[in-house]
């Protein structure tokens, strides 16, 4: 009813309007779906109408910006960066020490449920010894304590990683800090990224989008991503970046070796990687985007194009004598 009654619709990403020629689309699967006890919905969404616009989110040219441009980085911010993130006296709520704290980072940052895959990367990590032997394994996460947490999953996959941490015995070699950063600390602990010639990996299940990609691409960070979701569409494989399935655990480790072992493919990554983002990703771009799109829709209402009103009708129809007296049936029986 929300998606109907809009104006237009912009989505980040072509695979959440039509999928793929293997997976729905996000708004394609709105096209006939059962609301169990509430009723059933065939031609709920048209996903080909001209209301969908696809307008991927744009990066802050303020905070995020490549590491080589050292005036406008703050060394305070930087020093605190390396001390609490790769220091031998971490932030409270860190785990791990990093024997060589100076070595390449393969690095994540994220929340942690079953679709980022922080405990895939980690099993990953542990299963390639050349990765263990050529970098170290660093994550920033939310929360690093299950007695912390209220969250089922969250907890389920925070046991998961000490699990494997214990198991491919990864003291030395991993470190893993629970913190919400502010921007200017995300910004730059790319950069430090960046600095050490590390990389910044994203194997989620399943990305709507990818925002901490571009991020880390305009702070000149080479990236390894999930072939699932936004992410495969930022990213130019073999150009400004990798792309890989996360559950192939040998051929997700490979690419990471692949980039961080070769200084010639690492620059690479990283010229193609800023540029791919100042060409496609800007914040100047995502507004003028926006704003040329709120022109074009209002003209049209203007000249009735989309004839909506007998949809309107329809819609607040179905809202008023199906749709709210059957969910309100439902709380009572709740």
């Amino acid at each position: 009813i929300a998606y109907n009654s809009a104006d237009f619709i912009i989505t980040s990403s072509f695979r959440e309007i039509g999928g793929t020629n293997t997976e729905m689309g996000m708004f394609e699967s709105y096209e006939t779906y059962s609301m169990p006890g509430l009723y059933r919905v065939q031609s709920g969404l048209d996903p080909r109408l001209a209301r969908f616009n696809i307008v991927p989110p744009g990066v802050n040219e303020e905070h995020f910006y490549p590491a080589h441009e050292k005036d406008r980085r703050v060394e305070a911010v930087r020093q605190h960066l390396v001390q609490t993130t790769f220091g031998e006296n971490p932030s409270e709520g860190s785990v791990g020490r990093l024997d060589n704290p100076d070595r390449p980072a393969i690095f994540a940052m994220s929340r942690i449920d079953k679709v980022k895959n922080l405990a895939g990367l980690v099993e990953l990590y542990g299963k390639s010894k050349r990765l263990r032997k050529k970098a170290n394994l660093v994550i920033i996460s939310s929360e690093t304590d299950a007695s912390r947490s209220s969250d089922i999953e969250e907890i389920e996959q925070i046991n998961r990683i000490y699990e494997l941490r214990d198991q491919y015995q990864l003291d030395g070699v991993f470190r893993w800090r629970g913190a919400r950063l502010d921007k200017v600390e995300t910004g730059e602990i790319y950069r430090v990224v960046a600095d050490m010639k590390g990389i910044f990996v994203q194997p989620a299940l399943m990305e709507t989008f990818g925002l901490t990609v571009i991020e880390a691409m305009a702070c000149g960070c080479p990236v390894v991503v999930t072939c699932f979701g936004g992410p495969a569409e930022i990213v130019e494989p073999g150009l400004s970046g990798e792309i890989e399935n996360p559950n192939d655990h040998e051929a997700f480790a490979d690419a990471i070796y692949r980039v961080i072992s070769d200084k010639s493919v690492w620059e690479d990554r990283v010229r193609n990687g800023i540029e791919r983002v100042r060409t496609a990703y800007a914040w100047s771009q995502h507004a003028n985007k926006i704003l040329s799109l709120t022109n074009l829709y209002s003209y049209w209402e203007y000249l009735n194009v989309m004839n909506r009103s007998s949809l309107d009708r329809y819609i607040h129809t179905l809202f008023h004598t199906v749709y709210r007296p059957r969910a309100e049936e439902m709380m009572r029986g709740a």
